[in-house]
């Protein structure tokens, strides 16, 4: 092998590290864009998760009309009626938002559990008070039907293949 054949090989070989790393860093570039989290998007979940609480409660109201229910079925009509609206929020976020959303739905139905929870600190009977333990499994359980119910709504929209 003459020296000019190594100084092109050397040259090639430099020009292509060059343009495989320059294409690398414009792959990973457009990949965080694509995953990246969005503080818009937790906001937006924590909002349809409100939304839909209110309009599962009001819809269930004038269902079930002036009725004489025990305190209990409306406990479960209550918890039932939170569930469906992490689930189905968490499915629209996954459904209609841009690239793939898992952690924004979950992180705002944490936000929206705690909120829900911070109620029980203003309430006088210590039964309804919010003890640690509770709050864990609170916002775990909630967390995991968002997870599902956004990871549902990617696969629907086929943003999320496995």
């Amino acid at each position: 092998m003459n020296s000019r054949t190594k100084v092109f090989d050397c040259i090639e070989s430099e020009t292509l590290d060059h343009v495989a790393s320059t294409h690398a860093a414009n792959a990973l570039e457009r990949v965080p864009d694509y995953r990246k989290f969005s503080r818009f998007w937790v906001m937006i979940s924590v909002l349809i998760f409100v939304a839909l609480e209110a309009l599962l409660s009001m819809g269930v109201q004038h269902f079930l009309g002036p009725s004489r229910m025990s305190a209990m079925f409306t406990f479960r009509l209550d918890m039932l009626m939170h569930l469906a609206a992490y689930f189905s929020g968490a499915f629209i976020i996954g459904f209609v938002s841009p690239g793939i959303r898992i952690d924004e739905p979950c992180i705002g139905a944490l936000i929206s559990a705690l909120l829900t929870l911070a109620y029980g600190m203003f309430m006088p009977n210590h039964f309804w008070g919010v003890t640690p333990g509770k709050a864990l499994f609170v916002t775990l359980f909630v967390v995991g039907v968002a997870y599902a119910g956004s990871r549902f709504g990617e696969k629907s929209s086929g943003e999320l293949v496995e």
